[in-house]
C-alpha cells in the first residue's frame, strides 16, 4: 500500500485552536494572530501601535480606502485580560473623537455583561479567544497549521516587555506596590469584574454597583457608589457620602465618612500588603533585561 499523500494528511488534521490556549498565550503573539487572521481576508492592514500596558491598536481596510472609513482593532491591555464597561466605553470614546467608522475589541478572556451591553449599543464587534479559535479553525487546514506553529513556538505563555519586547520574568512580589506604571481605573457603570483586577487607583462613581469576583489589588480605593470584594491597598481606603463597601479590607487607613457605610473585616497595614486571606505571595511578571530600554524599570505584569 502506498503511504498516504502528505497534503491529504494536512486536510485531515482536526481543529487545533482553543479558546484556554489563545487566551494563555503572550499579548505580542495575540496581535501577531490578529494581524494574521486578517491579512488571511484580504485587508490592508495599518502599523500596530502599543501602549506600556500590553495595549495595541492596528486598522484595518479594504483595498485603498482610507484609514477613517476602516475598523479600528484593539487588544485589550494585559491587566484587564477580561473587559470590563469601563474598557468599552474609553473605546467607544475613542472611535468617536478619531471619526473612526468602526471598531473591534479583543478581549482574550471574555467580556463583563455591561462590556458586552456598551459593545452592542456602540456597534463594537466583540472578540474573545474562544470565537478567534472558532475563526482560526475555520481557515484552510495549511494556513491553519502555519498560524498555529507561528504562535506556539517556543515560549508562548511568557508575555513580553511592552517597552524591550523581551520575555519577562516571573518573580515573587514581596515590597510594596509599584504604583509609577499601573492603570486608574474609574468604574462608571455597573459591573461584575470576574478578572483580576491591580490598579494605582480605583474609583467607583455615584450610582455604580461594582462586583469583584477575585481580590483586588490596588494604591487607593476611593467609592462614591456600591463595591462588593475583598481589597487589599497600599494606601488609604475612603468611603464618601452614600456609598457601600461589602467585603474585606486590608489598608493602610479607611476613612468611612458621613453618610458611607462598611460590611465586612477590616484590618490596618503597618507593614508589607499581603492577601486579606491567606498571606500566600503575589507573583507578578518583571522586566530584568540587563541593557533595559526606557520604560522596561516600570513594566509589572501581574499573572492571569
Amino acid at each position: 500500500m502506498n503511504e498516504a499523500d502528505p497534503s491529504t494528511k494536512v486536510e485531515n488534521l482536526p481543529p487545533r485552536w482553543s479558546g484556554e490556549l489563545i487566551a494563555g498565550l503572550d499579548w505580542k503573539r495575540i496581535t501577531q494572530l490578529a494581524r494574521a487572521l486578517s491579512a488571511s481576508y484580504g485587508l490592508k492592514l495599518g502599523k500596530t501601535i502599543l501602549s506600556a500596558e500590553g495595549q495595541t491598536d492596528f486598522v484595518i481596510t479594504r483595498g485603498d480606502a482610507p484609514a477613517e472609513a476602516g475598523t479600528l482593532v484593539r487588544l485589550t491591555r494585559w491587566h484587564q485580560w477580561m473587559a470590563s464597561g469601563e474598557c468599552l466605553t474609553q473605546f467607544a470614546m475613542e472611535l468617536e473623537l478619531r471619526h473612526q467608522n468602526h471598531g473591534m475589541f479583543i478581549s482574550p478572556a471574555g467580556f463583563t455583561p455591561t462590556a458586552r451591553l456598551i459593545g452592542e449599543k456602540s456597534g463594537i464587534e466583540l472578540l474573545d479567544a474562544s470565537l478567534m479559535a472558532l475563526r482560526l479553525n475555520e481557515l484552510p487546514p495549511q494556513h491553519r497549521e502555519y498560524f498555529f506553529n507561528l504562535a506556539t513556538a517556543g515560549d508562548a505563555g511568557t508575555p513580553s516587555c511592552p517597552a524591550c519586547l523581551r520575555p519577562l520574568k516571573l518573580v515573587d512580589d514581596t515590597s510594596t506596590l509599584n504604583r509609577a506604571h499601573l492603570p486608574e481605573i474609574r468604574y462608571t457603570t455597573s459591573d461584575i469584574i470576574g478578572g483580576t483586577v491591580r490598579a494605582r487607583r480605583i474609583e467607583v462613581l455615584p450610582y455604580c454597583e461594582v462586583q469583584f469576583l477575585q481580590e483586588v489589588r490596588t494604591g487607593e480605593l476611593v467609592v462614591h457608589g456600591k463595591v462588593t470584594g475583598d481589597f487589599v491597598c497600599e494606601g488609604s481606603v475612603v468611603l464618601h457620602p452614600g456609598a457601600l463597601l461589602n467585603g474585606s479590607v486590608a489598608a493602610r487607613s479607611v476613612i468611612v465618612r458621613p453618610g458611607a457605610d462598611m460590611l465586612g473585616d477590616t484590618r490596618i497595614l503597618n507593614g508589607k500588603p499581603e492577601s486579606f486571606g491567606r498571606g500566600q505571595p503575589v507573583f507578578v511578571w518583571r522586566c530584568e533585561n540587563h541593557h533595559p530600554m526606557p520604560g522596561c524599570e516600570l513594566v509589572e505584569f501581574m499573572q492571569h
